[in-house]
This record gives C-alpha cells, sequence and structure tokens, in this order.
C-alpha cells in the first residue's frame, strides 16, 4: 500500500457541509447529522441504529449572544472575543470533582 493510498484511509470520515454565502443555520446542522450518520463503512452508527457514533460537528460559537448572556448572569461586561463554551459531563455527587473542573474552566 503506497503512502497515498495510507493517506487516504486515515482520512475516513471527514466531510464538511457549508453554504456558499457563509450563512448558518438549523439546515446546516441536518446537513452535518445526517452525513456523519451516513459514514456507515466503518460501522459508525450508534445502538439506536440511526444516528452517528459520536463524531462531532465543528461549527462558530455565537460571541455576541454568549456576551450578552454573561452579562446578564454575571453583572458585568464580557469580552466577546475571550468567551469559550465547555460541554462537560460531571458526576454531581462528587462536590470536589465538580470544583475542581469549574476551577480549571475559571
Amino acid at each position: 500500500m503506497s503512502d497515498f493510498q495510507r493517506a487516504e484511509i486515515s482520512a475516513c470520515g471527514i466531510g464538511f457541509v457549508a453554504d456558499a454565502a457563509g450563512v448558518g443555520g438549523r439546515e446546516m446542522v441536518e446537513l452535518a447529522l445526517t452525513g456523519l450518520a451516513g459514514v456507515r463503512h466503518r460501522q459508525a452508527i450508534a445502538a439506536d441504529g440511526l444516528s452517528g457514533d459520536g463524531a462531532g460537528i465543528l461549527a462558530p460559537i455565537p460571541r455576541p449572544f454568549f456576551a450578552r448572556i454573561g452579562r446578564e448572569a454575571l453583572g458585568r461586561d464580557l469580552d466577546p472575543a475571550r468567551i469559550g463554551v465547555v460541554s462537560a459531563f460531571l458526576d454531581l455527587h462528587d462536590d470536589a470533582a465538580v470544583a475542581t473542573a469549574q476551577a480549571a474552566v475559571a
């Protein structure tokens, strides 16, 4: 097998969905999810037999929205350029682990 063929195999499952005008929206998410679920040649099917296997979608975050929500929640202005989003699965019964995760994010 050539290096080129190896590179092609290792790139399996990569795809892009975009709007030529740069407009995002629910339709883009639906198309991306459909694409993820269609990567069947590597058994990329969840237990429900319909959805993908946990691969993700990379999308820009609406920084002005999060700055506004953060300002409302915290009572101070936030710099939209310095905002990030974290999704974490925490054991809410382990106070020490939750505190450690919150400190790391802060």
